[in-house]
């Protein structure tokens, strides 16, 4: 899970280039780093481009990918 960790970090760097990336694994991206609807579509496209997947539909809303965990939970599905 730390590979995945750091390359969800390293994700979210790249999108919030000003800020420090200090997060939890159940803090929210929204409430933490003030992610919007523009910030999540990049988001979804970085751990779709880092990790070689495809986020499915049901997670195109915010409050479905907005943490660590829900994140680890999605990759952990879709990499099998």
């Amino acid at each position: 899970m730390e590979m995945e960790r750091k390359g969800i970090i390293e994700v979210l760097a790249a999108i919030f280039p000003n800020q420090t990336i200090d997060i939890g694994d159940d803090d929210s991206f929204i409430d933490k780093l003030g992610m919007d609807s523009i910030s999540f579509v990049s988001y979804v496209i970085g751990i779709e481009s880092k990790f070689d997947i495809e986020v499915p539909d049901e997670y195109s809303l915010p409050s479905k990918l907005d943490t660590l965990n829900k994140t680890y939970d999605l990759l952990g599905r879709e990499r099998g």
